[in-house]
């Protein structure tokens, strides 16, 4: 089964996607962390 993501997942990648620049240059550190972390729970 695949794994929940976390509410710093969820906040993580609604900040990914947000089409401010600023708030998203700001989060690429730990939206990054996140994913990552989302992706390699996966396999």
């Amino acid at each position: 089964m695949k794994p929940k993501l976390t509410q710093a997942e969820i906040e993580a990648i609604a900040l990914l996607t947000t089409p401010d620049p600023l708030v998203y240059d700001w989060n690429i550190p730990r939206t990054a962390i996140a994913l990552i972390t989302a992706h390699s729970s996966e396999f």
